[in-house]
């Protein structure tokens, strides 16, 4: 069955992002969205974010200039989680529980549920 929900749904077995998933977010999500344009790509050191072959992925858009978080810098950054980012983040995750329960539902109801529990 065809997904007419335009939804990307992915998992890992350990539930941790990987570089399988972080370059399907890539090419799906950010490149089409950006669409050319300037784009400045902010992530942690996690180290699926870093990797050779993301990094060597990642040249291949000029247009995309990636900017890595580096660890151990939190404490510096805390003050900003505590007085903008935390009410930005929970409104954030507001609207995403509530588009995520509304897309689920919308795949449940057409049938399609079991096409997405396909994992890489």
């Amino acid at each position: 069955m065809r997904n007419d929900l335009d939804l990307l749904m992915m998992n890992t077995k350990n539930g941790w992002m990987n570089e399988v998933t972080i370059k399907a977010w890539l090419e799906r999500i950010l490149i089409a969205y950006v669409n050319g344009n300037q784009c400045l790509l902010l992530m942690d050191s996690y180290e699926a974010h870093i990797s050779e072959s993301i990094q060597t992925f990642l040249k291949t858009y000029p247009n995309i200039h990636l900017a890595i978080i580096v660890g151990g810098t939190t404490s510096f950054l805390q003050p900003l989680d505590i007085n903008i980012n935390r009410s930005f983040k929970n409104t954030c995750r507001k609207h995403t529980i509530v588009y995520t329960n509304a897309m689920l539902k919308a795949i449940n109801d057409l049938g399609l549920e079991s096409e997405h529990k396909k994992g890489f």
